[in-house]
């Protein structure tokens, strides 16, 4: 099955951080295409797929997607013009942008893996299959080579507890840059300022509360590992931080900042694994 539209426009993000690929409304089996039969969205359309009779096949779906992301990398198309008619013959004569060109914070692998993607010959590109695979492997070794101290965030609006957890935190985890904010609302522009490793969030704040932040957060599917801390959180405030994706939950009282200082060690550990 070949989708034959894959764009922005059609890629949604569901719950639970689920990626889903939308309408269905070009799905092709495997006919043949013609100039007469040319669709899709121009800008992601596959040269195979213009000006010529061929067989829509996976590769024009893996074409799409590396346009995708020479999108999401360089924030502009690989092929522009003032008209449809320029863009088509773009896609067919012209070299894509090289990636790192135009961002050169992009990973040198990354980007070769983008323009493997892009390749004029269908037959010349990487299949979904061995795609998928490259792409977690990149996602394997970028984890691991994550340089820099491991950043920790310590959430909490009670000024008493969030010094004690932050200095806890320093003087026994070497290696740690301690953050702190004391609300969900700076806590955000912290995460907007710089993502942290691992945040320490103490659950009832007012105005946004660590469960209505957890919540943002996941909304926005930025990835960063919680600690969820709480004197007073019932059962089914853990229940649904489970369902949100947050597993560490401590119970504020006795030994409380040395299980949290075990949870940012073993974070920090599996972040750098050689250490």
């Amino acid at each position: 099955m070949v989708h034959r539209d894959v764009k922005p426009a059609n890629v949604m993000l569901a719950p639970n951080n689920r990626v889903v690929l939308m309408d269905f409304g070009l799905l092709s089996a495997g006919e043949v295409v013609g100039p007469e039969g040319l669709c899709g969205t121009f800008e992601y359309l596959a040269p195979e797929l213009i000006g010529q009779e061929d067989e829509a096949r996976g590769p024009a779906d893996v074409y799409a997607l590396g346009i995708m992301a020479f999108q999401l990398l360089t924030g502009q198309l690989p092929f522009e013009g003032p008209t449809l008619v320029n863009i088509l013959s773009k896609h067919i004569s012209e070299e894509p942008p090289d990636v790192r060109v135009l961002n050169a914070d992009v990973p040198a692998l990354l980007a070769d893996l983008v323009a493997e993607t892009l390749r004029k010959d269908p037959d010349t590109r990487p299949d979904a299959r061995a795609l998928s695979h490259q792409l977690g492997r990149l996602a394997e070794l970028h984890r691991t080579m994550k340089t820099g101290p491991f950043r920790v965030l310590v959430v909490d609006d009670e000024p008493t507890m969030n010094k004690m957890m932050c200095l806890t935190i320093k003087a026994r985890i070497p290696g740690c840059a301690v953050a702190s904010a004391a609300d969900g609302e700076k806590a955000l522009a912290e995460i907007h300022r710089e993502l942290p490793d691992l945040m320490v969030l103490d659950l009832h704040m007012p105005r946004m509360s660590g469960m209505e932040l957890c919540m943002h957060l996941r909304g926005l599917d930025v990835q960063t590992e919680i600690v969820a801390v709480s004197a007073g959180a019932q059962e089914q405030d853990v229940e649904v931080l489970a369902r949100l994706g947050v597993h560490r939950f401590e119970r504020k009282g006795d030994n409380f900042l040395e299980r949290v200082c075990g949870h940012v060690r073993n974070a920090q550990a599996a972040r750098n694994p050689r250490r």
